[in-house]
């Protein structure tokens, strides 16, 4: 079967059955496939849905293919279908927000679909921390809507707000010399890069999928 009807059938199945079917999908050749398709106008919807399927046991690949297709994502974040959108913050928000923060804020201000608008600022809730998407999300201005919608976006507002706040995260004793850490992650070079800048040694975790062992200084 072809990727996309195979991607196309599975659209429909529950969650836990539709990851089931892609499984077979978590190689290099049918990820970067996947995102050949994506310049196309077909199925775009399902494709971003399978990648966020799929990106749960292979984010690094998923995430390796967003950089190399960092222009066509920006751009499917502005595509005619919401889902399509709203997918394609989701997958965003998941693996590079921070790479994709101003395509995100600028998503945010031209977005006119209700249901979308949630997953666009749970996306930026995701970025690092800085003053100023503090700021622009603390300044959104909820276009006038119904309830519910008004209600999703004030919650997803604190959720990201949250997450952007310094005292979101607890305080942490510096780690000994010998002290190991195992990290459970999306992207695991991101990770090891990151632990690197702080001054630790970082590793990948053979045994366990997306786990980073991190110590308490570099080696040597």
């Amino acid at each position: 079967m072809e990727i996309l009807s195979l991607i196309e059938a599975a659209a429909s199945l529950p969650p836990k059955k539709r990851s089931e079917a892609l499984s077979g999908l978590c190689d290099r050749q049918s990820v970067g496939h996947m995102f050949n398709l994506l310049k196309g106008q077909k199925g775009r919807r399902s494709i971003l849905r399978a990648l966020l399927d799929i990106s749960k046991t292979c984010g690094d690949i998923v995430a390796h293919n967003i950089d190399l297709h960092a222009q066509l994502m920006d751009g499917l974040l502005h595509d005619s279908d919401p889902k399509t959108r709203k997918n394609c913050a989701e997958l965003l928000g998941r693996l590079r927000p921070d790479e994709h923060r101003e395509a995100l804020m600028s998503a945010l201000n031209s977005e006119e679909t209700y249901f979308v608008r949630p997953s666009i600022i749970l996306a930026l809730g995701n970025c690092r921390p800085s003053p100023e998407l503090a700021a622009f999300l603390s300044g959104y201005k909820i276009p006038p809507c119904d309830d519910k919608h008004k209600a999703e976006q004030e919650r997803a507002v604190r959720l990201a707000l949250s997450a952007l706040s310094p005292s979101a995260l607890p305080a942490m004793k510096p780690y000994g010399l010998d002290s190991r850490v195992l990290l459970f992650c999306p992207n695991v070079r991101v990770t090891i890069d990151e632990a690197s800048e702080m001054g630790l040694t970082a590793q990948e975790f053979k045994h366990l999928k997306n786990c980073v062992c991190v110590t308490g200084r570099k080696d040597g």
